[in-house]
């Protein structure tokens, strides 16, 4: 399977984090100092507010582009094994993380949260525990997992219509929770898209490649067209 992830992005996000860290960082100390100045004490407010939003912003960012295994690791190694018919794009196209087989094209909507979550057709439920509670600030929320594979999928479609015009091409897409069973309890009742554990990914997609393929021609396309946004 060939592999394209976009680099670049990640090393952005990388930098950012640690320049939104230090600078919160300093914001503060320099908060605490100004507060032993009882004159300047709403500078010192300030100080302290806008420092631990930085702070916190660049906690955020360590978390989605620093921790490992990012979203595009973990895809990338369970995914590992299938032929060059397959592709996976992380970054580079409208949705973050699309994959080219011969059966079509599949969005990914990857999710790292744990605890109990729950899903019926497009409605979401992420239930509220002290723990997440005290990482609000730090780690991103669940949202609307459905509502975002829908944009994404939307966004993906006018690509390929733009450069595949009048090809009838198979467009899916999977809502996929890579944390540990163990720390995950998940229930999806009749989802309006899949939703997954991460250990079930492959042989979904396994199962696609199962069915009817598209045409030679059309798949050729669309690797030309999304190896076109992929920077040599």
């Amino acid at each position: 399977m060939r592999i394209a992830t976009d680099m670049k992005l990640v090393d952005q996000g990388k930098r950012f984090g640690k320049i939104a860290s230090l600078v919160g960082l300093g914001i503060l100390i320099a908060g605490l100092v100004i507060s032993f100045r009882t004159t300047m004490i709403w500078l010192a407010y300030g100080c302290l507010i806008v420092g631990f939003i930085l702070s916190n912003i660049g906690i955020y960012l360590a978390n989605r582009w620093v921790r490992e295994p990012r979203a595009d690791q973990t895809l990338g190694k369970v995914l590992k094994g299938f032929d060059n018919q397959y592709a996976l794009y992380n970054y580079y196209l409208p949705a973050q993380h699309v994959l080219l087989t011969p059966a079509g094209v599949v969005v990914f909507v990857v999710k790292p949260q744990n605890g109990e979550i729950r899903c019926e057709v497009d409605r979401w439920r992420h239930k509220l525990t002290v723990g997440r509670i005290l990482r609000f600030l730090t780690e991103e929320g669940l949202g609307n997992p459905t509502q975002e594979a829908r944009q994404e999928t939307a966004a993906l479609q006018k690509l390929i219509e733009k450069n595949v015009p009048g090809e009838n091409v198979p467009l899916s897409a999977f809502i996929v929770f890579t944390c540990p069973d163990e720390k995950l309890r998940l229930e999806a009742v009749n989802p309006a898209i899949p939703v997954l554990r991460l250990r079930d990914l492959k042989e979904r997609v396994r199962k696609l490649g199962k069915g009817k393929s598209m045409p030679a021609e059309t798949h050729q396309k669309l690797a030309e067209a999304f190896d076109a946004l992929v920077p040599a």
